[in-house]
């Protein structure tokens, strides 16, 4: 299965129940899509993401090519040769003999996983002039070399190979957490967005009912039953309030454009709007601590990217400074040759008759006078070992930070919430009863205003508590390695305030 394949399993089908992106219908603002929607599009168009896809994909083009890095070798060559050297004649002058020889050969070679180099040659050659005619012959030569130091075995023959394995394997886990890193990038923003498009409800909500009561409250003065100078404080609040709708409006618009970007459509729209009948989601167990710093630091995405970093140094570490050791390789070819003189038959029938063969073994040792640059090379393989190691360290202190933050961001924000709860019940009990004492002329604007005020604040916080609990469980997931797993379901429908 190629690596772009595994790639695919892997992220997609984290996802499978988030489907494509369907159209929706769009108003004021953009495109309106669910998390499920805007993940499946991010997973889908998100420029980050799809690099990193491609170049694990790479990595895997890498691996093939290592595989094949030692395949079977055909050579075929030919060529003439004209010659011409002086020589003494019997008489005392110098006389000039020449030949003509054509060569033609083929050659199959092949290096074997613990470093053998094994050849086949056969050359066939016609040498001009002969004693009765042309001379015709025929040669085989099997060669082997055998590397008994530099070169020799498994471990540094397929290093480059396993090299790659491991360079593809980096690729892999950078994929997903770049997956992770997006769909949480995305969640976050959408949620956000979320927030303000409830926010920008409630200020509006505010606003209506603030010029309704300026509108009771000019009936009131125009039908003379009280001071113009009383309807000031309603203008005073409804011009508050519409302050607080524009600020409202543009933080909406501003996180839209991000969300946009997020997903990966900011070339081809400029926003996109959450759902604001969608509710965060914040039902579900939460481990305890202990158990959550310690599946982060074994299944954070971070951190497995950086242990096969280390396992990627160790590798390169074992064959560092290989091209610099003492090389001994054992050498030996048998070689067998015919000759035709006139014909070309006796090449070919004088093969296994003994005649002419030889053989050859022997031994080729070299050794570098200077070892410094052999030494500095497994000096940085072993140095780039110990970075890894320490930034292993590093990833994983960083980590259990993060996790011992979210986990008192999740707690914090789970008691504003109940609190906030019941603090808007009561404060909405307190507005209707206040109102009703202004409607009495038991109690003055600033009073129903201070309660209405209370109420508003109370929904913000809410609100807010509520975003802030599911971005805290989201990071949390992220830091455990579960974002991809448990996203299949980032929210879920609730009816509209």
């Amino acid at each position: 299965m190629s690596s772009r394949v595994v790639v695919a399993a892997t992220v997609f089908v984290a996802f499978a129940a988030l489907g494509a992106p369907s159209p929706c219908a769009a108003r004021e603002g953009g495109e309106i899509l669910g998390s499920r929607e805007a993940i499946g599009a991010a997973l889908e168009n998100n420029p980050t993401l799809r690099a990193a896809v491609l170049n694990e994909e790479q990595a895997g083009v890498a691996v093939r090519a290592e595989e094949g890095l030692y395949p079977l070798m055909l050579q075929l060559d030919g060529g003439f040769t004209h010659a011409s050297s002086p020589r003494v004649d019997t008489n005392g002058s110098i006389a000039h003999s020449s030949s003509d020889t054509t060569v033609l050969g083929a050659e199959l070679s092949k290096t074997f996983p613990i470093g053998t180099e094994a050849a086949v040659r056969v050359e066939g050659n016609q040498q001009l002039p002969g004693a009765d005619g042309p001379g015709y012959g025929l040669a085989a030569r099997l060669g082997l070399t055998q590397p008994l130091l530099r070169g020799a075995g498994k471990t540094v023959v397929q290093s480059s190979w396993r090299q790659a394995v491991q360079a593809e394997n980096i690729a892999a886990l950078r994929s997903r957490r770049v997956a992770s890193e997006v769909a949480l990038n995305v969640l976050d923003t959408y949620w956000e967005l979320w927030y303000s498009l409830r926010a920008l409800e409630i200020e509006q909500r505010a606003r209506d009912l603030a010029r309704t009561q300026l509108e009771e409250a000019e009936a009131r003065v125009e039908q003379g039953d009280t001071a113009p100078v009383e309807a000031l404080p309603f203008q005073t609040r409804l011009a508050t309030l519409e302050e607080s709708v524009v600020a409202a409006r543009a933080s909406r618009d501003n996180l839209s454009v991000q969300l946009a970007g997020a997903i990966g459509f900011a070339s081809r729209r400029d926003r996109v709007m959450a759902d604001a009948g969608e509710s965060p989601d914040i039902a579900g167990p939460i481990p305890a601590e202990r158990e959550a710093v310690a599946r982060a630091l074994e299944s954070s995405p971070e951190v497995r990217e950086q242990l096969a970093s280390i396992a990627l140094a160790e590798e390169r570490e074992r064959t560092a400074g290989e091209q610099m050791r003492a090389r001994l390789d054992m050498m030996g070819w048998l070689e067998a040759n015919t000759l035709g003189n006139g014909e070309v038959s006796p090449a070919f029938s004088q093969f296994g008759q003994g005649e002419a063969y030889s053989a050859y073994v022997g031994l080729v040792y070299e050794l570098p006078l200077d070892d410094t640059r052999k030494e500095a090379q497994r000096a940085s393989a072993r140095l780039d070992v110990d970075i890894a190691a320490q930034q292993l360290v590093a990833t994983r202190d960083s980590i259990r930070s993060r996790v011992l933050t979210v986990m008192e961001t999740i707690s914090s924000a789970r008691t504003r919430l109940e609190l906030a709860e019941r603090t808007l019940e009561v404060a909405r009990l307190q507005a209707e009863a206040e109102r009703e004492r202004y409607e009495l002329g038991a109690a003055i604007f600033v009073e129903v205003r201070e309660a209405e005020e209370s109420v508003r604040e109370a929904d913000l916080r809410t609100v807010r508590a509520r975003v802030d609990l599911v971005q805290a469980r989201l990071q949390l997931e992220h830091l455990t390695g579960t974002l991809l797993e448990t996203s299949g379901d980032p929210g879920r429908r609730a009816p509209r305030n």
